[in-house]
């Protein structure tokens, strides 16, 4: 046998490894300890983890979001059917990976469960408000110059775009930033030519390109962090920031002009025909499009609208302060069977009909008194 056909079976028997794309568990999982305690000191952070977690492991932090005190592991094993020991297992071991929980002892010597203090407090301000503000809309004055949720999608797409041609070294305008090259190097999905020292794309460059946007940026994003902390810069603060961004809020005219009777429909119409000339001239692949606006404005705009559509609001009248768990069973099983009962609560012994059944009800309730 021939020494390149030797190769040549190495080389096959050897393929070139995938690019690895962590998400962001995976990525917040291979940090220390050290690091995550110090993310967890931003809400946005918290609140993006929290995001990312398994639904089960969502119910146990919500469920020893307000517990002070550790619970029993066996405590939180039993709110889980066996059926579901599976999902239980995951959850449990995502929470621990991140470091969202900790084991703690209790007294007699039960292993228990405690969220970590930190993701605790800022979670909740996350989730219900209180303390510094933790996005930057409420600190923000108005901007003369601002530019829509439409163009600034359409201008990061240029830019990505941007750093997709240098890689494959095509002739182009525009190049990119020194750190954007720099960060491309230290990902390893381009090299220094060994002739002229010019960057060439890698293999890994290549896979790089077949992945989706999203996941592009996103490994790009880790990288960055990477490089920023050989720079001695802080990469908790870098992510956070990020972070920071996609939980700002946007949209307050759109959530207003839904408000007031408009439909998600008329809105895409409207900024359609008020579209940046950029936009009208973007290059669409040669697939026809119905809106000039990037599919991820659409979506958000109805989902906007799918939102407010959620609730059906109806009068209605609230009986409470019952004398006894009875009389509360009485009424409520007249509404139910009535079909006027909105809403009832036997623990609080409250219940609330429909306002146009209120007088049959009030007289119901008058017949009943009288004959007890």
């Amino acid at each position: 046998m021939s020494e390149s056909s030797k190769s040549s079976k190495s080389s096959n028997l050897n393929p070139s490894p995938t690019l690895q794309c962590k998400d962001l568990h995976e990525y917040l999982k291979s940090r220390s300890a050290q690091f995550l305690e110090t993310l967890y000191n931003y809400p946005t952070i918290c609140l993006a983890v929290y995001r990312e977690l398994p639904e089960l492991a969502r119910h146990f932090v919500i469920r020893l979001l307000f517990v002070e005190q550790p619970v029993p592991q066996a405590v939180v094993a039993s709110w889980v059917t066996q059926t579901h020991a599976k999902e239980q297992s995951k959850a449990c071991e995502a929470l621990s990976e991140l470091f969202v929980w900790q084991e703690a002892p209790i007294p007699g010597g039960l292993p228990g469960w405690m969220l970590s203090q930190s993701f605790k407090k800022n979670l909740k301000v996350a989730l219900l408000g209180g303390g510094r503000p933790w996005s930057m809309s409420s600190s923000l004055e108005p901007d003369g110059k601002a530019r829509d949720v439409a163009f600034l999608d359409a201008y990061a797409l240029e830019r990505w775009e941007c750093v997709l041609h240098y890689m494959v070294g095509s002739a182009q305008t525009e190049g990119i930033s020194a750190d954007a090259v720099r960060i491309l190097l230290h990902a390893g999905l381009m090299t220094r030519d060994a002739e002229d020292g010019s960057a060439v794309i890698t293999r890994a460059g290549f896979q790089f390109l077949l992945l989706s946007t999203a996941k592009q940026v996103w490994l790009f994003l880790q990288h960055y962090l990477h490089t920023a902390e050989k720079r001695s810069l802080s990469a908790a603060e870098c992510l956070a920031f990020l972070y920071q961004l996609s939980f700002s809020t946007l949209g307050k005219s759109v959530r207003a002009a839904l408000r007031g009777g408009i439909s998600a429909q008329q809105i895409i119409r409207y900024l359609d025909q008020h579209s940046h000339p950029q936009m009208l001239k973007s290059d669409t692949g040669g697939v026809r499009s119905a809106s000039v606006l990037p599919p991820t404005v659409l979506d958000q705009i109805q989902l906007w609208e799918s939102e407010r559509n959620r609730f059906t609001y109806t009068e209605g009248v609230v009986y409470n302060q019952f004398l006894s768990q009875a009389e509360f069973a009485v009424l409520r099983d007249y509404a139910k069977g009535a079909g006027v009962l909105t809403w009832h609560s036997e623990r609080a012994r409250t219940m609330v009909v429909t306002r146009a059944s209120h007088d049959d009800v009030k007289r119901f309730w008058k017949r009943y008194s009288k004959a007890s």
